[in-house]
């Protein structure tokens, strides 16, 4: 991820400085869109680090979004017991998805201030697994 600054309680969508391997050029503007004759199943993994997570009332959450939505399937929330805590997160979901779909990745932080992602660790990855 590049550096990113999560707001307090916002849902913030998590921009992606590079990429390792794309395939079929599908991952653009930080987003996976589905190629056209590509229809299926997708495996999705996502994972970061935020600094500074307080104790049992506070969170972090990953969210998946699909079309611009948030598809309250496959995401995670974190509570630390502690205070000023790393939290590392991770998720994976799977979706059916056809062509023009696309697939992005939110967070949402309640610790009271900004937090920023810890964008050395953070990764989005994704494959098909088999044709529906």
């Amino acid at each position: 991820a590049s550096d990113l600054d999560v707001s307090h309680n916002t849902n913030t969508k998590v921009t992606w400085d590079s990429e390792i391997q794309d395939s079929n050029a599908a991952f653009a503007s930080n987003k996976f869109t589905v190629p056209t004759g590509e229809d299926g199943v997708y495996m999705f993994m996502c994972g970061f680090e935020i600094d500074g997570i307080d104790g049992p009332n506070e969170s972090v959450d990953l969210y998946w979004y699909k079309n611009g939505s948030n598809i309250e399937f496959g995401s995670s929330k974190f509570y630390q017991a502690d205070s000023d805590q790393l939290s590392r997160n991770t998720t994976t979901v799977c979706l059916n998805l056809a062509a023009a779909d696309y697939i992005e990745v939110y967070i949402n932080q309640n610790e009271g201030g900004t937090r920023p992602i810890e964008s050395d660790v953070a990764f989005f990855a994704g494959f098909k697994m088999f044709t529906a």
